[in-house]
């Protein structure tokens, strides 16, 4: 019986859309990094180790188990965040089209991000725990 063989263009795809993402997140963090006490210069080479962790972890990704449970874990918190975001930014303007103070604004969508955030947690956790329950007695 042939063993099924994965694909080397997948193994490359998403090796290169988790690099890229991570490289791209990285960007974002350098600002902090340099607020909390980081040399620029140093500061300045986070995109090229995070776009290195995430080659290598989308590869190990595509070919272990308990790679892809950690980062669909990593990604289930952010992408719920994200989408939270969204919606209470639609409900901000909303509310500042109905008058409320500007404040709204900063805040609303924040607390959505933070709710979503804790969703996606919630869901990880209760998967894991629903994978690790033994099952019905045979």
């Amino acid at each position: 019986m042939a063993q099924k063989t994965r694909g080397t263009g997948q193994t490359i795809g998403l090796m290169l859309m988790v690099g890229l993402l991570l490289g791209w997140a990285a960007i974002w963090v350098i600002p902090y990094a340099v607020r909390l006490g980081m040399p620029q210069r140093l500061a300045d080479q986070l995109p090229y180790g995070a776009c290195a962790l995430g080659l290598s972890w989308g590869f190990a990704t595509r070919n272990l188990r308990g790679a892809r449970a950690l980062l669909a874990a990593a990604a289930a918190p952010l992408l719920m965040g994200a989408l939270c975001w969204f919606i209470a930014l639609f409900i901000a303007a909303g509310l500042l089209a109905a008058g409320l103070p500007a404040v709204t604004g900063e805040v609303v969508p924040g607390a959505g991000f933070l709710i979503g955030v804790l969703l996606g947690t919630l869901g990880g956790v209760a998967e894991v725990a629903a994978r690790r329950r033994p099952g019905p007695p045979k």
